[in-house]
Formats: structure tokens, C-alpha cells, sequence
């Protein structure tokens, strides 16, 4: 599930496990439109979010989520931030 944070440039992400217990996802950076792709990394699929005319690639990573992806497009500034708080935790 996702859940759109309006006016924010984020989406909170809720999973589900084999056995169909949620669980929190991390989050995605960027607005709308949101591209669930076929392809698959750690298990889970790739997701874009769009951001101007980009799209934000984001992966899931074991024991953390989902995180855009440094390097593969512009982000909003907000969102640089909540990464580099992520990766300092």
C-alpha cells in the first residue's frame, strides 16, 4: 500500500510479508505518477515516482526499505535529507 504525504513529495509504503503481516516499508521519494515495474531486487519490485520531468528509482534494501537510489536522478531536497538522516541512523 501506499499512502500519498500531500505537499510533501513523498509516499509512506506498507508491505506484506509470505504470510500477509504488514509491515512498514520506508518510503518513496518524488510525487506522482508512481511505476510498480516487473523488474526485482532483494525480493521486491522496483518502483519509480516521478519528480519534474525524472523519474526516482527506488529499491528495497534488507533491513531498511525502500530508499531512492543515489545517482539515478534529481530529488527533491527534502527527501536528500531524509536520506542522509537514514543513513546516519
Amino acid at each position: 500500500m501506499l499512502f500519498e504525504m500531500v505537499g510533501q513529495n513523498y509516499f509512506e509504503i506498507v508491505l506484506r510479508d509470505g504470510d500477509g503481516s504488514a509491515y512498514y516499508g520506508d518510503w518513496l521519494a518524488g510525487s506522482q505518477p508512481v511505476e510498480v515495474t516487473d523488474e526485482i531486487i532483494n525480493g521486491f519490485r522496483v518502483i519509480f515516482t516521478g519528480q519534474g520531468d525524472e523519474k526516482v528509482r527506488h529499491e528495497y534494501e534488507p533491513g531498511s526499505g525502500y530508499g531512492p537510489i543515489y545517482g539515478t536522478s534529481a530529488i527533491p531536497l527534502a527527501s536528500a535529507k531524509r536520506m542522509l538522516n537514514r543513513k546516519a541512523s
